[in-house]
């Protein structure tokens, strides 16, 4: 899923915080330093979860040189797609990024 969000300065400390936060909630997170992009482990029930990406492109195109683009990837355990509900968990993190960013002084 793409929202269209972009920042413009590096998103590392917005990832900083995400996994900070994940780690409060009891989520497994993966993350490299110089990716971009974090993997988190979220439950969606009590056996089941989701590998739910977020993902910091930079912009390639004229309008979006210097831009960096937000963008989502699910990954689903289960290959039930009605386990899941992709729009809540989208908006939910895009929320919470947006706290996030916007705390950094970096606001989507």
């Amino acid at each position: 899923m793409q929202p269209n969000a972009y920042v413009e300065l590096d998103p590392k400390p917005i990832l900083l915080m995400l996994s900070e936060y994940s780690l409060k909630k009891q989520m497994t997170c993966t993350y490299k330093k110089n990716a971009h992009r974090l993997k988190l482990e979220v439950p969606t029930g009590e056996a089941s979860t989701v590998n739910f990406w977020v993902i910091f492109e930079k912009g390639r195109k004229k309008s979006t040189k210097g831009l960096y683009k937000l963008t989502f990837k699910i990954e689903e355990e289960s290959k039930d797609e009605s386990t899941v509900d992709q729009e809540f968990l989208c908006t939910g993190f895009l929320q919470l990024i947006k706290d996030f960013a916007t705390t950094c002084g970096n606001p989507l």
